[in-house]
């Protein structure tokens, strides 16, 4: 069975407006090591992780997110930018620009270029396909997340997912 895929096409105003980008989830294995260093670092930056959320991978930390988004970004004070950035950078490999004029031809996406000459000019549209990507592989939406969370959750019992 392959992998998940996300067409992405840029409608904000701006100059990456019509550009499309398509997202590919990561394989479990890659997934797996990727959700729980992401705990680790939610936990070393100061929030709480309720038990069992380890175990659960990618359903722990789709658990734990709606807190994190409630409780707010700063309250990573502690996590560090050594422990941060490769997973920022996993999460860009999982985004291939698709150029224009190519259809949906897989073998002519690119893989993004990590400096000035990037495929996407407003910073932006990185933090979108970043959140994209998150989106993808947690199965909701943190910019509705955002936008409607409004109490803290209470955490899931392990083995069930979060709604």
């Amino acid at each position: 069975m392959s992998r998940h895929t996300k067409v992405v096409t840029i409608t904000a105003a701006g100059r990456d407006k019509g550009k499309t980008f398509v997202i590919t989830e990561m394989h479990a294995v890659q997934g797996v090591k990727f959700a729980m260093r992401a705990l680790l670092a939610l936990s070393r930056g100061g929030i709480e992780v309720p038990p069992g959320m380890f175990e659960q991978g990618w359903i722990g930390l789709a658990a734990i997110m709606p807190y994190v988004i409630v409780v707010g970004l700063k309250s990573l004070h502690g996590a560090q930018w050594v422990e941060v950035e490769p997973l920022v950078d996993e999460l860009s490999a999982c985004i291939k620009f698709q150029p224009p004029g190519t259809g949906t031809n897989p073998d002519l996406r690119q893989e993004l270029f990590p400096d000035p000459n990037a495929q996407f000019e407003e910073p932006a549209t990185y933090f979108h396909l970043l959140r994209e990507v998150a989106s993808l592989h947690l199965g909701f939406s943190l910019a509705d997340a955002l936008s409607t969370s409004e109490q803290t959750p209470s955490p899931t019992e392990p083995g069930q997912a979060s709604a």
